[in-house]
C-alpha cells in the first residue's frame, strides 16, 4: 500500500471518528448533558477529572456549538458534572453488583479501566463507607467522559443508554444505598474483584 493511500486512509478514518463524535455529542447536548470536548491525552485515562479540557471551553448544551466543536478533530465527549447531573464511578464489582439492582432504572456505562459508571442527580455527597470503598463522586468542575469515547486500552460503553431512563438522572441517594447494600453483601459473600471486609 503507497504511502499516500495510508495517508487518505487515515483522513477517511478520522472523518468517521469526528462524525460518531459528534453525532453523539449532539444528541447529548440536545437532550440536556452539557459536553465539552476532551483533548486526546492518554494522561487523563481513565476518563474522568478536571484535566484534558480543550483550553477556554466549557460545559454546554448548545448544539450550535457543540456541532463547531467536533467539526474536524475527533475529540473525546466529556460530560460536564456538577448541574444536571453527577456521575459516580465504581470499582467493577461493586458496580456489576449494584447494577443487578439497578438494572434499566438507571443510564449507566462501563470503561476499559474497569469502572461502572451510574448517572445520577448533583450535589449529594457520597456516603463515607463508599468513597473508602474506591468509589468516586465526580461533581462541579470535572468531567467523565461517555461513550463513543474510546481510549488506548478500550472502549466506554453504556449498558443502559440515557433514552432508556428518558435522559433523567437516577436519584443519587438511592444509588447510593444499593451501592452500600452491596458492600455489605460483599463481606459475607467476596464478590470477585472485590477486597472484602476491609472496605466497610
Amino acid at each position: 500500500m503507497s504511502v499516500l493511500s495510508v495517508a487518505g486512509l487515515r483522513r477517511v478514518r478520522t472523518r468517521h471518528r469526528v462524525a460518531r463524535l459528534r453525532v453523539a455529542a449532539l444528541r447529548y447536548a440536545g437532550n440536556g448533558w452539557p459536553v465539552l470536548p476532551v483533548q486526546d491525552d492518554d494522561s487523563t485515562e481513565p476518563g474522568a477529572g478536571a484535566g484534558g479540557v480543550c483550553a477556554g471551553r466549557y460545559p454546554t448544551t448548545d448544539t450550535a456549538t457543540v456541532s463547531r466543536w467536533w467539526d474536524r478533530i475527533p475529540y473525546r465527549i466529556g460530560l460536564g458534572c456538577g448541574e444536571v447531573a453527577d456521575v459516580i464511578s465504581a470499582p467493577a464489582a461493586l458496580g456489576a453488583a449494584a447494577h443487578r439492582v439497578l438494572l434499566r432504572s438507571t443510564a449507566t456505562a462501563t470503561t476499559a479501566a474497569d469502572r461502572w459508571l451510574f448517572v445520577v442527580t448533583a450535589g449529594v455527597r457520597l456516603p463515607d463507607r463508599l468513597t473508602a470503598a474506591g468509589v468516586l463522586r465526580h461533581g462541579p468542575g470535572e468531567w467523565v467522559a461517555l461513550p463513543p469515547t474510546s481510549w488506548p486500552s478500550g472502549p466506554t460503553y453504556w449498558l443502559v443508554e440515557p433514552q432508556v431512563v428518558q435522559w433523567e438522572p437516577a436519584r443519587a441517594e438511592v444509588v447510593h444505598g444499593v451501592l452500600v447494600n452491596a458492600l455489605l453483601m460483599s463481606s459475607a459473600t467476596r464478590l470477585p474483584g472485590m477486597r472484602g471486609v476491609s472496605w466497610l
